[in-house]
């Protein structure tokens, strides 16, 4: 089978949250957060009723459980589709609300899905950066995340976390004691970059780009306040 093949008939396949499932999942994790990797999260403001766009920076793979630290309700989470080739690896992340994406190319089967979950009610968390980044600059982020929001008319929140690339670096197998903050951003809605699209077809070229741009300068302020907590 193509790859390409491969990452269609994932991404065709319903989706199988389960509601219980992450809950408990949540519930270790968020214990595994603050009693190893020290993590509390602050608020700059109360997060905005579902549906939203949740955008953390990334610097390691303990950035996807670091989220479970922020809210108790189930989020969708977008997810590079190698994992699903191991097939209990990716019925796990099925169970925790993830969904395949092919980051080859423009990938419009995730963004249509991506769409219809927030469309219907759902939160969802998409990396801004794409993939797991090095350093302390925040840039180049893509412009995924200002469309879902302006198509779907939904707030962003932000989020940094700072600390976690050294609780699990690239290349380590299991993460090692450490102190992560994580700060939470006010969220940024989307009537503050353009007027109301209803009945038309597109969002705004100009638009996409300042959302982009004010999301990039976000997260770097939230990054550097988190490293000097």
């Amino acid at each position: 089978m193509s790859n390409r093949s491969f990452v269609d008939d994932l991404i065709n396949r319903p989706l199988q949250q389960s509601p219980r499932f992450y809950a408990f999942a949540r519930g270790v994790v968020y214990l595994v957060n603050r009693l190893y990797f020290g993590n509390k999260v602050y608020f700059e403001a109360p997060l905005p009723s579902s549906p939203f766009v949740l955008a953390p920076t990334h610097r390691s793979y303990i950035d996807t459980p670091l989220v479970g630290s922020i809210l108790k309700e189930p989020l969708r989470y977008m997810a590079k589709s190698e994992l699903w080739k191991n097939p209990w690896l990716g019925r796990l992340i099925e169970l925790l609300g993830g969904f395949p994406v092919d980051r080859s190319g423009a990938d419009r089967n995730s963004l249509n899905t991506a769409l219809e979950i927030l469309r219907a009610g759902e939160s969802l968390v998409v990396f801004p950066e794409g993939e797991r980044r090095s350093g302390e600059k925040v840039e180049k982020i893509h412009e995924g995340v200002a469309y879902l929001s302006l198509k779907t008319k939904v707030p962003v929140v932000p989020v940094a976390f700072y600390g976690s690339d050294h609780v699990l670096p690239p290349g380590s197998k299991f993460p090692r004691r450490g102190r992560v903050r994580s700060i939470v951003g006010k969220a940024m809605y989307p009537s503050s970059y353009v007027e109301d699209t209803s009945g038309k077809k597109s969002v705004p070229r100009r638009a996409i780009v300042a959302m982009t741009n004010d999301l990039e300068l976000t997260l770097q302020r939230l990054f550097d306040e988190a490293k000097s907590l």
